[in-house]
């Protein structure tokens, strides 16, 4: 949803410490959104795809770069990310984890995941977002699941799509496989299956597109890498804006803090 604008809008935002993710995931260390569910497996299993398993929970340190913006009333405003973020994954059960990216307390990403013996899963991603005033909550739940590894998303060019909803709209995704890569963590090169993924969201007052690519670990498809960017313009409530991200996260180590 959006918010009418209350106050002058600043381009500054809040970094989010490691203590304070740190204190946010030991409040509560198991699922944020039970009420999204868990899916009925196997979904789109493949025999040749060797993970996964749940990764570990707790505080993961990434390297980011990045920042999001909005256009409001004929102004752009602009908000640099932190070069830290310090994301939490959260278990919720058998395949089911969460994780949240909040590099500033203004914006989160997160997503609802499945790692499962030969597939990997997105149930929802969730994004909440505030611009001094100006705000967005959006939960896309998807049932059925996205499948991100597995099914003809497990090998090369293969595709699969889906569509989640959330507050009356609607996003197609579009889902190709790029292969698997290697990405380096702490010095150690590890495999990843390297996932492309395409949004388009429409109705109940947005209308935008996201492209992120996303390198999951074979093992447990924890984000070893993530590039993201999205162009949303949202019209609700006599309130119209244009809210962009261009962000990415690299993971430091694969030992998380709890």
């Amino acid at each position: 949803m959006i918010a009418t604008r209350t106050q002058a809008i600043s381009p500054e935002g809040s970094p989010v410490s490691y203590q304070q993710a740190l204190d946010e995931y030991r409040k509560k260390p198991g699922s944020r959104r039970d009420d999204l569910g868990a899916p009925a497996l196997p979904v789109a299993a493949r025999d040749k795809i060797k993970g996964f398993t749940v990764p570990a929970a707790g505080v993961y340190s990434y390297r980011t770069q990045g920042h999001d913006s909005i256009e409001y009333d004929g102004d752009s405003y602009d908000r640099p990310f932190p070069t830290e973020t310090y994301a939490r994954v959260h278990h919720a059960g058998g395949c089911v984890w969460e994780l949240y990216f909040t590099p500033i307390e203004e914006h989160t990403d997160a997503h609802r995941q499945c790692s499962a013996p030969g597939e990997y899963l997105c149930l929802a991603h969730m994004q909440k977002v505030s611009f001094a005033g100006i705000s967005g909550d959006e939960t896309h739940h998807c049932n059925p699941a996205m499948i991100q590894v597995g099914g003809k998303a497990s090998a090369a060019g293969g595709v699969e799509e889906t569509v989640c909803e959330a507050h009356g709209n609607r996003a197609r995704i579009v889902i190709k496989y790029i292969g698997e890569e290697n990405v380096t963590v702490e010095g150690v090169s590890r495999p990843t299956h390297h996932v492309r993924i395409d949004s388009y969201v429409k109705g109940a007052g947005l209308d935008g597109t996201a492209v992120a690519d996303a390198w999951f670990d074979v093992t447990d498809g924890l984000y070893l890498k993530l590039v993201r960017e999205a162009d949303v313009t949202v019209d609700r409530d006599g309130n119209k804006g244009t809210y962009r991200i261009q962000a990415s996260y690299e993971l430091e180590s694969r030992t998380p803090a709890t």
